[in-house]
């Protein structure tokens, strides 16, 4: 919840966010080099009509996708799995 806030300009209800999904473990590369990134991922119910407000030094874009457009080549390693698992729990 902190984090959508923080790099999105979203707030969401704590009603509105489910158990952690999957859980990841990543080596940073690039200018955050050295250390291992443990990220959960959540599945969050929120308004796609919201407005998403990010800092421009951080993000070149963000904006909604239907899972089909979601642009895999282009976004994190996981986020095929995750949007997979998603789906089969639908």
């Amino acid at each position: 919840m902190r984090e959508l806030k923080e790099e999105l300009a979203l707030e969401v209800a704590r009603d509105d966010v489910g158990p952690p999904r999957m859980i990841t473990v990543t080596e940073t590369v690039g200018a955050t080099a050295g250390h291992t990134d443990v990220s959960l991922w959540y599945a969050v119910k929120g308004d796609r009509s919201a407005r998403v407000a990010f800092d421009p030094a951080e993000f070149h874009d963000a904006k909604w996708f239907a899972f089909s457009e979601v642009p895999l080549g282009r976004s994190d390693p996981f986020l095929g799995r995750f949007l997979a698992k998603l789906l089969a729990e639908a």
